[in-house]
């Protein structure tokens, strides 16, 4: 009797190729790719190795070999956390330094930056905002979920990954964390792999609401965050996808799983033996494999993308705290929120006659907000501005100084270019931000509230 596989020849063969073509000549000997579709949970394409005929470890599978996870995780937890109210894209989460018993963890760039939005912090993969995220959610919370999205390999109890586990002190199999990515891929409906055609496809189980589901595909996607990933503007055409980067400690494994509502594509990259690299960083080692195959699977760059779901909202919320908007809020900006779901306590940083706030982040926030008003301005550019932009350069070669002052502005400055966050700068140092055509309100902010805005214009 014949067995049919759900395997995609011609995906199959075009994942090798690409494994094997990316991996060729480096310092670093392992890797494996995964293709699943999201509709139905088929295995299309699962390569365990860049060479089979490698005399060193060519034949074991690294698509199902337990490897540290890395920061792979931290968007189920993120979704919890939608799912539960507790936070929203713009929610203010602080990244300073941190003692859990005797551990004291760091961000993989060994820098700290104060507040930063529930946005930027998953994004940038923030570690102590996810720390967090994960005690809001509460962390068996989080182990019993990625227990039941698929994860075999966190065989131990919740309190033995302790406080890490957010952070990637488990092991993960690759085809089990690109099946867990297809729960969000699939609106928050899990289905479990398929690998013969003859296996019925049953009735999904769902995880996550279809809600949150999008919200972490809107965080987890966009041309501006692929610029932030490369560096300059030639490698940002992708089809719309999203994607999230891993790197285990030590430097040991490189993730990457990118998906839209068709396909999952997950990449590992790393030695079989486990030895560290140099070259194992996630964005850098795994995700340019991931990208390829997007590319080469979407030719033309225009593949499918979500629509967003009625129950998620927009309003205005308070850009020092994240909460919505009062009367007494100087900026504010827009964010997303789940209807009827996420909560609604008002900005308690600039409240008249609000008494002890928290939590403490923004009990410091309200305290910075009772000082004397501190004056701030943007020195450059200068208000009403004109600049122009042209296809003959690349984006990135196209950037213009951001710059503010004020009479006691020491701390951190944070920009918005028309109502969403760029990032932070100082007084005198300048954020660079690659200009596009059209009118553009820029505006500059302090966490005490004081704040300037301008409008200039890209022809």
């Amino acid at each position: 009797a014949s067995v049919r596989t759900t395997l995609d020849l011609d995906m199959q063969r075009l994942a090798e190729e690409t494994l094997h073509r990316h991996i060729a000549g480096r310092a670093v000997r392992g890797g494996a790719i995964v293709i699943l579709d999201v509709h139905t949970g088929a295995l299309l394409a699962m390569v365990g190795s860049p060479d089979y005929t490698a005399p060193s470890a060519g034949q074991v599978n690294a698509a199902l070999a337990p490897r540290a996870a890395g920061s792979t995780l931290k968007p189920f937890a993120y979704a919890l956390a939608l799912d539960r109210g507790l936070m929203t894209p713009q929610t203010v989460l602080t990244d300073v330094p941190a003692r859990f018993r005797d551990y004291d963890p760091t961000n993989f760039d060994a820098t700290f930056r104060g507040l930063v939005s529930f946005r930027d912090a998953m994004v940038l993969s923030l570690n102590l905002p996810s720390l967090e995220v994960q005690r809001r959610i509460g962390q068996p919370t989080l182990h019993q979920t990625l227990r039941g999205l698929g994860l075999t390999t966190l065989t131990r109890s919740a309190d033995h990954y302790g406080t890490g586990l957010i952070l990637g002190n488990g092991e993960v199999r690759l085809l089990e964390l690109a099946n867990a990515y297809a729960c969000l891929a699939r609106h928050g409906d899990y289905l479990p792999v398929r690998v013969l055609e003859s296996t019925p496809v049953p009735a999904p189980r769902r995880v996550f609401s279809a809600d949150a589901a999008w919200l972490i595909a809107d965080l987890l996607s966009g041309e501006e965050r692929a610029m932030d990933t490369t560096g300059h503007a030639a490698d940002v055409r992708l089809p719309a996808m999203a994607w999230k980067t891993g790197t285990s400690a030590g430097l040991r494994d490189a993730w990457t799983v990118a998906y839209n509502p068709n396909h999952v594509i997950g990449v590992w990259v790393g030695n079989p033996d486990g030895a560290r690299s140099d070259e194992l960083i996630g964005r850098e080692a795994a995700t340019p494999i991931a990208w390829d195959l997007f590319r080469r699977l979407y030719p033309d760059n225009r593949g499918p993308w979500y629509a967003r779901p009625a129950g998620v909202k927009e309003r205005s919320v308070c850009a020092v705290s994240g909460r919505p908007a009062g009367v007494h809020c100087g900026l504010c900006v827009q964010d997303w929120y789940i209807d009827r779901v996420t909560f609604h306590e008002a900005c308690p940083a600039h409240r008249a006659g609000a008494g002890a706030i928290r939590p403490v982040a923004v009990a410091a926030l309200r305290e910075r907000a009772a000082r004397p008003v501190e004056t701030l301005r943007i020195s450059t550019p200068a208000g009403g501005s004109t600049f122009r932009f042209t296809t003959a350069l690349a984006a990135e070669a196209q950037r213009i100084p951001l710059l503010a002052s004020g009479d006691r502005s020491s701390g951190a400055l944070f920009w918005f270019v028309n109502d969403r966050p760029l990032g932070a700068s100082r007084p005198g140092v300048p954020l660079f931000w690659p200009i596009e055509p059209g009118t553009h309100q820029i505006v500059c902010s302090t966490t005490h509230g004081a704040y300037d805005r301008i409008e200039i214009t890209v022809e």
